[in-house]
Protein backbone atom coordinates (compact mmCIF):
# COMPACT_ATOMS: atom_id res chain seq x y z
CA UNK A 1 0.00 0.00 0.00
CA UNK A 2 1.33 3.06 -1.02
CA UNK A 3 0.63 6.70 1.04
CA UNK A 4 0.20 9.42 -0.82
CA UNK A 5 0.17 13.00 0.85
CA UNK A 6 -2.23 15.73 0.03
CA UNK A 7 1.02 18.14 -0.76
CA UNK A 8 2.61 18.12 -3.86
CA UNK A 9 6.08 17.91 -4.04
CA UNK A 10 6.01 22.23 -5.29
CA UNK A 11 3.66 22.81 -2.34
CA UNK A 12 6.57 20.63 -0.02
CA UNK A 13 9.35 23.13 -1.69
CA UNK A 14 7.66 26.32 -1.14
CA UNK A 15 7.06 25.71 2.27
CA UNK A 16 10.67 24.67 3.20
CA UNK A 17 11.65 28.18 1.12
CA UNK A 18 9.52 30.09 3.53
CA UNK A 19 10.91 28.87 6.48
CA UNK A 20 14.12 28.96 5.60
CA UNK A 21 13.16 33.21 4.35
CA UNK A 22 11.30 33.79 7.84
CA UNK A 23 14.53 32.03 9.64
CA UNK A 24 17.28 34.42 7.71
CA UNK A 25 14.77 37.69 7.93
CA UNK A 26 14.82 36.71 12.20
CA UNK A 27 18.70 36.55 12.33
CA UNK A 28 18.87 40.13 10.43
CA UNK A 29 16.43 41.91 12.80
CA UNK A 30 18.45 40.29 16.00
CA UNK A 31 21.97 41.45 14.05
CA UNK A 32 20.48 44.87 13.51
CA UNK A 33 18.51 44.87 16.68
CA UNK A 34 15.16 45.75 14.84
CA UNK A 35 12.02 44.22 16.17
CA UNK A 36 10.22 41.49 14.44
CA UNK A 37 6.74 42.57 14.07
CA UNK A 38 5.46 46.26 14.65
CA UNK A 39 1.91 46.68 15.34
CA UNK A 40 -0.17 50.48 15.34
CA UNK A 41 -2.27 51.43 18.58
CA UNK A 42 -5.49 52.91 17.18
CA UNK A 43 -6.23 53.80 20.72
CA UNK A 44 -6.38 57.15 21.31
CA UNK A 45 -3.41 57.82 24.09
CA UNK A 46 -4.52 58.20 27.85
CA UNK A 47 -2.37 60.42 30.36
CA UNK A 48 -1.66 58.53 33.65
CA UNK A 49 -4.16 58.75 36.36
CA UNK A 50 -2.70 61.80 39.05
CA UNK A 51 -2.46 60.14 43.07
CA UNK A 52 -2.37 63.11 45.03
CA UNK A 53 -3.55 62.63 48.19
CA UNK A 54 -3.36 58.69 48.06
CA UNK A 55 -0.23 56.00 47.91
CA UNK A 56 1.23 55.59 44.42
CA UNK A 57 0.70 51.68 43.52
CA UNK A 58 4.31 51.93 42.12
CA UNK A 59 7.43 52.03 44.28
CA UNK A 60 9.09 55.26 44.85
CA UNK A 61 12.45 55.45 46.41
CA UNK A 62 13.07 58.60 48.75
CA UNK A 63 16.27 60.57 47.75
CA UNK A 64 19.00 60.31 50.83
CA UNK A 65 18.64 63.10 53.12
CA UNK A 66 22.24 64.70 53.19
CA UNK A 67 23.17 66.03 56.25
CA UNK A 68 25.54 68.98 55.79
CA UNK A 69 28.14 70.85 58.61
CA UNK A 70 27.00 74.08 58.47
CA UNK A 71 29.06 76.57 61.06
CA UNK A 72 27.46 78.50 63.68
CA UNK A 73 28.09 81.99 63.50
CA UNK A 74 27.97 83.96 66.66
CA UNK A 75 26.13 87.17 65.99
CA UNK A 76 26.54 88.91 69.43
CA UNK A 77 27.97 91.86 69.52
CA UNK A 78 31.59 92.35 70.54
CA UNK A 79 31.77 95.08 73.66
CA UNK A 80 34.53 96.83 73.89
CA UNK A 81 36.50 96.29 77.87
CA UNK A 82 34.82 100.00 78.83
CA UNK A 83 31.36 98.12 77.98
CA UNK A 84 32.30 94.98 79.70
CA UNK A 85 33.32 96.96 82.87
CA UNK A 86 30.59 98.74 82.50
CA UNK A 87 28.18 95.59 82.65
CA UNK A 88 30.04 93.80 85.26
CA UNK A 89 29.56 97.13 87.61
CA UNK A 90 25.92 97.60 86.91
CA UNK A 91 25.26 93.83 87.89
CA UNK A 92 27.66 94.18 91.15
CA UNK A 93 25.39 97.22 92.05
CA UNK A 94 22.12 95.14 91.58
CA UNK A 95 23.26 92.37 93.46
CA UNK A 96 24.20 94.66 96.40
CA UNK A 97 21.01 96.77 96.37
CA UNK A 98 18.91 93.14 96.17
CA UNK A 99 20.48 92.28 99.30
CA UNK A 100 20.47 95.71 101.15
CA UNK A 101 16.37 95.21 100.68
CA UNK A 102 16.25 91.67 101.79
CA UNK A 103 18.39 92.86 104.97
CA UNK A 104 15.66 96.09 105.63
CA UNK A 105 13.25 93.33 106.01
CA UNK A 106 15.25 91.57 108.70
CA UNK A 107 15.10 92.84 112.52
CA UNK A 108 18.63 91.33 113.18
CA UNK A 109 19.75 94.10 110.58
CA UNK A 110 19.02 96.89 112.62
CA UNK A 111 20.41 97.11 116.44
CA UNK A 112 21.35 99.25 119.39
CA UNK A 113 23.31 101.77 119.34
CA UNK A 114 25.23 101.05 122.88
CA UNK A 115 28.37 103.72 121.53
CA UNK A 116 26.20 106.29 123.69
CA UNK A 117 25.87 104.69 127.14
CA UNK A 118 27.92 106.20 129.79
CA UNK A 119 28.39 104.72 133.61
CA UNK A 120 27.84 107.50 136.22
CA UNK A 121 28.25 105.51 138.81
CA UNK A 122 28.56 101.85 140.47
CA UNK A 123 27.02 101.07 143.64
CA UNK A 124 26.34 98.26 146.20
CA UNK A 125 23.55 97.93 148.15
CA UNK A 126 21.38 95.13 150.25
CA UNK A 127 19.24 95.12 147.41
CA UNK A 128 22.53 94.18 145.03
CA UNK A 129 24.93 95.82 142.53
CA UNK A 130 23.63 99.14 141.10
CA UNK A 131 24.34 101.62 137.84
CA UNK A 132 23.73 104.95 137.21
CA UNK A 133 23.13 105.93 133.78
CA UNK A 134 21.19 108.88 132.26
CA UNK A 135 20.37 110.03 135.83
CA UNK A 136 18.63 107.01 136.91
CA UNK A 137 19.67 103.80 138.81
CA UNK A 138 19.34 100.26 137.24
CA UNK A 139 20.00 96.76 138.64
CA UNK A 140 20.30 93.81 137.11
CA UNK A 141 17.98 92.35 134.99
CA UNK A 142 16.46 95.90 134.34
CA UNK A 143 16.86 97.59 130.62
CA UNK A 144 17.39 100.70 129.09
CA UNK A 145 16.85 102.13 125.68
CA UNK A 146 19.19 102.14 122.77
CA UNK A 147 18.96 104.13 119.73
CA UNK A 148 19.31 101.68 116.63
CA UNK A 149 21.51 101.53 113.77
CA UNK A 150 22.49 99.59 111.02
CA UNK A 151 24.37 96.23 112.06
CA UNK A 152 27.92 95.59 109.97
CA UNK A 153 27.10 94.01 106.92
CA UNK A 154 24.23 96.06 106.20
CA UNK A 155 26.79 99.01 106.40
CA UNK A 156 29.79 97.76 104.17
CA UNK A 157 27.25 96.46 101.92
CA UNK A 158 25.80 100.53 101.56
CA UNK A 159 29.33 101.44 101.66
CA UNK A 160 30.33 99.55 98.13
CA UNK A 161 27.12 100.13 96.50
CA UNK A 162 28.43 104.30 96.77
CA UNK A 163 31.57 103.46 95.17
CA UNK A 164 30.29 101.99 92.55
CA UNK A 165 26.52 103.68 91.73
CA UNK A 166 26.01 106.89 93.94
CA UNK A 167 22.67 107.32 92.65
CA UNK A 168 21.10 103.85 93.65
CA UNK A 169 23.01 104.22 97.29
CA UNK A 170 21.56 107.65 97.89
CA UNK A 171 18.00 105.75 96.91
CA UNK A 172 18.84 102.71 99.12
CA UNK A 173 19.73 105.29 102.06
CA UNK A 174 16.43 106.96 101.56
CA UNK A 175 15.46 103.56 102.18
CA UNK A 176 16.86 102.54 105.35
CA UNK A 177 16.81 105.74 107.48
CA UNK A 178 13.04 105.18 106.22
CA UNK A 179 13.17 101.75 108.17
CA UNK A 180 15.28 102.89 110.90
CA UNK A 181 12.70 105.64 112.24
CA UNK A 182 9.94 102.87 111.89
CA UNK A 183 11.48 100.46 114.11
CA UNK A 184 12.74 103.41 116.81
CA UNK A 185 14.50 103.08 120.11
CA UNK A 186 15.37 98.66 121.27
CA UNK A 187 16.01 98.06 124.36
CA UNK A 188 18.71 96.46 126.04
CA UNK A 189 19.26 94.24 129.23
CA UNK A 190 21.27 95.24 132.08
CA UNK A 191 22.83 91.23 132.26
CA UNK A 192 26.09 91.96 134.45
CA UNK A 193 26.70 95.09 137.19
CA UNK A 194 31.01 94.34 137.88
CA UNK A 195 33.03 96.94 140.23
CA UNK A 196 34.30 99.10 137.29
CA UNK A 197 32.24 97.28 134.03
CA UNK A 198 28.64 96.18 132.93
CA UNK A 199 27.44 94.11 130.37
CA UNK A 200 24.71 94.41 128.59
CA UNK A 201 22.75 91.60 126.05
CA UNK A 202 21.13 92.71 122.80
CA UNK A 203 17.97 91.68 121.32
CA UNK A 204 20.52 89.40 119.49
CA UNK A 205 22.00 87.75 122.05
CA UNK A 206 25.00 89.14 121.68
CA UNK A 207 26.58 90.99 124.76
CA UNK A 208 28.29 94.85 125.02
CA UNK A 209 30.58 95.65 128.10
CA UNK A 210 30.46 99.29 128.88
CA UNK A 211 33.51 99.86 131.20
CA UNK A 212 33.16 102.24 134.22
CA UNK A 213 35.97 105.04 133.85
CA UNK A 214 35.41 106.99 137.75
CA UNK A 215 36.21 110.92 137.80
CA UNK A 216 38.54 110.61 140.62
CA UNK A 217 35.64 110.97 143.41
Amino acid sequence: MVLRSKYSTNTLAGLLGLCVLLTSVAAVAQVSGEALWRVDNELAAEPAPLYEGQASPFPIEEAPVVVRNVPVVDESPVLSKQEVAAQQQAREAASRMSRIRDLLKDEEAFIPDTSGVKISAIAKGQAGPMVLMKGNWFFEGDTIEAPVTTANELMELMGGLEQIDKNLANIVSQEVEARLNSIGPRKVLIKKINDQSVVLRRPDGKTVVISFVSQGW
